[in-house]
């Protein structure tokens, strides 16, 4: 797996509140169940820029989030998933950085008398018909240190979800409404860290492979999300300032590709000469010889002797 890139400062958002990066945790947890181990490689990116980038990308891909969606074999829901994958992802790094030591002890000091403020706050407002005194109810029920993160973070959202009408008129901050809120999922996930075994000292097992596992899911939606945006914005050309790439050293693909120089070649070496063809020699003339000398005729003869004189 190649390492991410970091983003530039236009591609980053802030980082999400705990509690909204919690409950896409839950959300996406049953998929985590159909990625088998070995679709998993080695997890050497920088997880939390790829969260930063890929919320980062999604206020631009709602823009086209009607045409995503209507392209055939589209799957539904892809920005969602992108989203809460993004989030879930950094609950799980959050949860899986080991703690130093005596923060639970710090987290309860801080957490537990907030709890009672804003538990004594809401109860009031209960009172008052402001809040939903079942609600407050519900919360005032819990007890130990989970049922106390619990309590924050329900809190947190009870404070959000009617700050129109309490601003200005409760004893609470909105910074005390979001610390509560933090405070809550920094209790959860120190007390679950306390729970399998991950006091700080070495990383837990479980949220490596959760991890690894949701950063595979990341970057699969990431791709198919490019894909669609890659399609539909051709003519523009911006796709990939639409949905960044999250990995660096990868090369970009160009529209049209630049033909290369072309090299002069040098001329071919001429073929080697071929031996003069032999041209066939004339007949020698032959050499004049001199005659045989006569053969001495035998005697007895006459015809054979030549002119005999006499008759």
């Amino acid at each position: 797996m190649q390492t991410l890139s970091s983003p530039s400062p236009g591609q980053l958002v802030l980082v999400p509140p705990a509690d909204v990066a919690e409950e896409a945790y839950h959300r996406a947890r049953p998929e985590l169940d159909t990625v088998s181990d070995d679709e998993l490689g080695r997890v050497t990116a920088n997880v939390m820029v790829a969260v930063l980038v890929m919320l980062g990308a999604v206020p631009r891909l709602e823009a086209l989030r009607k045409e995503i969606e209507a392209l055939p074999g589209q799957a539904p829901g892809l920005i969602d998933k992108a989203r809460d994958y993004a989030l879930a992802l950094a609950h799980v790094q959050a949860m899986g950085t080991p703690a130093p030591e005596g923060r639970l002890e710090a987290l309860l000091a801080e957490g537990l008398p907030l709890r009672e403020r804003l538990l004594a706050t809401a109860e009031l407002n209960a009172k008052l018909g402001t809040l939903d005194a079942e609600q407050v109810a519900a919360i005032r029920s819990g007890v130990g240190h989970v049922d106390a993160a619990n309590d924050l973070l329900s809190l947190a959202r009870l404070f959000r979800a009617n700050w129109h009408m309490l601003a200005g008129k409760v004893p609470v901050t909105r910074d005390e409404i979001d610390r509560a809120g933090a405070l809550g999922v920094e209790l959860l996930s120190e007390l679950g860290r306390r729970k399998v075994g991950n006091d700080g000292g070495r990383p837990a097992g479980g949220y490596e492979r959760a991890r690894a596992k949701l950063l595979h899911l990341l970057v699969r939606t990431h791709g198919q999300l490019l894909r669609a945006v890659t399609y539909l914005r051709w003519d523009e050309g911006d796709a990939d300032a639409i949905v960044p790439s999250l990995f660096q050293g990868r090369p970009r693909r160009r529209r049209v590709a630049e033909p290369p120089t072309p090299t002069p070649a040098e001329p071919p070496a001429p073929p080697p000469a071929e031996p003069p063809t032999p041209t066939p020699a004339e007949p020698l003339a032959p050499t004049p010889t001199e005659p045989p000398a006569p053969t001495p005729a035998e005697p007895g003869n006459p015809d054979e002797r030549g002119g005999l004189d006499g008759a």
